[in-house]
């Protein structure tokens, strides 16, 4: 059975608390939006799509060998962001800073031991982000585009990645489920 896959870097439960209440203060009681959940906070490095059972290793293989390469590093989680920035609103996320480069570097080492694995690997530029909210419809936006406005510069913390997780996905009415097929701590 294949199972839809990611690998991520969690947040603190100090920050996603501060996400959290960032997205409780935004006004969509009148858009048809879905905020994330608190514990699915996270940022996304690679989105592997459904991948059958017996690929499952072959992932973790790759994610071992990357998180072996990169050592712990610092997220800086700051300011909300409408995307796209004009026409229909689709989602909010916060902007995430990487200082010493660790995230990017990440992101290029995993990617490069996924392409290896034979693993379809994006080839959009790499955008460090945890989206907040995703929305349905335009309708009930203009009022959350203001309250974004307002947050561009809000700082929510600081996270010390020290670990490297491959999740599963399942979809489901009330959102979807994650849960970790294996964690590799970042070592190099």
């Amino acid at each position: 059975m294949a199972a839809r896959a990611f690998f991520a870097v969690d947040f603190s439960d100090e920050v996603r608390r501060a996400l959290s209440g960032a997205i409780r203060a935004l006004p969509l009681a009148q858009a048809s939006a879905k905020p994330v959940a608190m514990e699915n906070l996270h940022v996304t490095l690679h989105f592997l799509g459904p991948i059958d059972d017996d690929r499952i290793m072959a992932a973790h293989e790759a994610g071992a060998a990357a998180a072996a390469a990169i050592g712990p590093f610092e997220i800086d989680s700051h300011g909300l962001q409408c995307v796209p920035s004009q026409g229909r609103l689709r989602m909010v996320w916060a902007g995430l800073a990487d200082p010493t480069g660790g995230l990017a570097d990440l992101h290029r080492v995993l990617g490069d031991r996924l392409a290896e694995a034979d693993f379809d690997v994006d080839p959009r530029p790499f955008r460090p982000h945890v989206t907040l909210v995703r929305f349905r419809s335009g309708r009930g936006v203009d009022d959350v585009r203001a309250a974004v406005g307002a947050e561009a510069d809000k700082g929510f913390g600081t996270v010390r990645a020290v670990s490297l997780v491959l999740y599963s996905s399942e979809l489901t009415k009330a959102g979807p489920i994650y849960v970790p097929m294996s964690t590799m701590p970042l070592s190099g």
